[in-house]
């Protein structure tokens, strides 16, 4: 997905192998860990991390979009509970995430 902002351009498609690896392995780990062992100040500071993206439309479609094509589909992980505290997460995560756009507007 190619975005632009400003003549600048974020290509979440054509990330290097490392660099997507990366971020599947960031957002799995961050996602796990907001669903499991967080209190509700930790849970409101990873939402009030997201909310700041409202001003970053074009950030905040990309982490849309590689949360939805990759994070989603992640088969990094082995525990059936752990794939479904992750798909479970990305659901809260994207609706978050769409609110922000349909506010925006």
């Amino acid at each position: 997905m190619i975005l632009t902002n400003g003549g600048q351009k974020l290509d979440f498609g054509a990330l290097q192998p490392l660099t997507a690896t990366f971020l599947e392995i960031f957002f799995v780990t961050l996602l796990l860990a907001v669903g499991v062992e967080v209190n509700e100040s930790q849970r409101y500071k990873l939402h009030d991390t997201f909310t700041k993206l409202k001003e970053m439309d074009t950030l905040r479609q990309g982490i849309e979009h590689f949360i939805n094509m990759i994070v989603r589909r992640s088969d990094i992980l082995e525990k059936d509970s752990d794939r479904r505290l992750l798909n479970s997460a990305c659901k809260r995560t994207l609706d978050t995430l769409r609110k922000l756009s349909v506010d925006s507007v």
